[in-house]
């Protein structure tokens, strides 16, 4: 496997000259992004409100209980358009061409082509994540990492044409094959970033825009060599 700063490299290769069509391609998932943090807030504090006033009753857990469903099917839409963002990324370092049209490109899990199987994968995938976890909180974490090409590997065999020969569940077992014995290495890649992550953070969530895609298009990189060496 090629190293981190090996990939960190390709990816800023690939993104040189093309940052403005980068940001295009995230910017919708970026303002999803801070939509689903205020729903959250917002759903945070009429919980906290409804508890004050009405206590512990009925009504207060309606409240919650709405708030939670708003703020989960929220974060479920940020995650597509993230998808989508990634399925670009990948087509970009594939191709090593950037997208005509980056917004539309941003967009692709939306279609037809994609959204229901992508929809059922991601589903599947974070009821297994669930169930790990009820074990105890590490379990679930060590299969996230194991089902974390699922999308990638579902993306590659729909553009070979040969999706209908593939379940659903192929595809989480699929990547959970894939990453045997590299789970903590995409770990710690994952943490290689951690100093990108402050620096935006202390822009006020500015830096994202440039931060965001380097770190998607070092990811899918990774995605990419680990494959070649199948």
């Amino acid at each position: 496997m090629v190293t981190r700063k090996q990939l960190k490299q390709e990816a800023r290769q690939e993104l040189s000259g093309n940052w403005w069509t980068a940001i295009k391609v995230m910017i919708i998932p970026y303002l999803l992004l801070a939509v689903v943090l205020t729903i959250i807030g917002i759903a945070t504090f009429a919980t906290l409100k409804a508890n004050w006033t009405a206590g512990i009753s009925e009504g207060a857990t309606m409240h919650h209980s709405h708030g939670t469903g708003g703020s989960s099917g929220a974060s479920i839409i940020a995650n597509l358009f993230l998808i989508g963002v990634q399925f670009t990324f990948l087509d970009w370092l594939r191709q090593h061409q950037a997208p005509l049209h980056p917004v539309r490109s941003g967009l692709q899990v939306f279609t037809g082509k994609h959204f229901f199987s992508v929809l059922i994968i991601f589903i599947v995938r974070n009821i297994f994540i669930f169930l790990w976890s009820l074990l105890l909180v590490i379990p679930g974490i060590i299969k996230g990492y194991s089902y974390s090409q699922a999308f990638f590997i579902y993306k590659d065999i729909k553009d070979r044409g040969e999706s209908d020969k593939y379940s659903y569940l192929d595809y989480i077992t699929l990547s959970r094959k894939l990453m045997d014995g590299h789970k903590m290495e995409f770990f710690v890649l994952q943490l290689s970033f951690i100093g990108w992550d402050l620096l935006g953070m202390l822009t006020l969530g500015i830096g994202y825009l440039w931060i965001s895609p380097y770190k998607q298009m070092t990811f899918v990189n990774y995605y990419r060599h680990l494959t070649s060496e199948q």
